[in-house]
């Protein structure tokens, strides 16, 4: 799960921008994530107007060159602490971006009409902690170019840097 009962958080995490990072220093073993907001809110409904909900977002062009990298890796350090089964991974672009340069895959992406191409994590970020009236959903954002200071205004005081793509 992505929730702290100790801080009152709940971490809407938006693939490659720090996740695994902030569930470790929240001290959270289970994860909920790769979803879209919609499922955060029922999920949690029960906490959602009282806790603090973040999120991480990353400068777009950065967010997506390490989405194409990790796509591209052969084994993820995030499957297997996630506990998920080999069959989850390579990751679902894994064929397509070892098969295309970046300029291809972002062609690929652009000129697709396949609904599965765009997935949580070539969508833009703003759909992650937007509601179906585009109002903010989310308490708190913070810049991944600024995590650890960021992360401090909400009672996050150390981060480890991890799955770094």
């Amino acid at each position: 799960m992505t929730i702290s009962h100790e801080k009152k958080l709940i971490f809407i995490h938006i693939p490659k921008n720090a996740g695994c990072s902030i569930i470790k220093s929240m001290g959270v073993e289970n994860r909920f994530n790769d979803v879209s907001l919609d499922d955060y809110k029922i999920y949690y409904e029960e906490y959602w107007e009282e806790y603090t909900k973040f999120a991480v977002v990353r400068d777009p062009i950065d967010r997506f060159i390490s989405v194409y990298k990790y796509s591209r890796m052969e084994k993820s350090e995030y499957i297997a602490s996630a506990g998920k089964h080999a069959g989850d991974w390579p990751h679902e672009h894994y064929d397509l971006c070892k098969k295309f340069d970046i300029n291809e895959y972002v062609d690929y992406l652009y000129r697709s009409k396949d609904k599965k191409s765009h997935n949580i994590w070539t969508i833009p970020q703003s759909f992650m902690v937007l509601n179906m009236k585009n109002e903010i959903e989310v308490d708190y954002i913070a810049r991944f170019e600024n995590l650890s200071e960021d992360l401090k205004k909400i009672g996050i005081d150390k981060i480890e840097k991890l799955n770094s793509s």
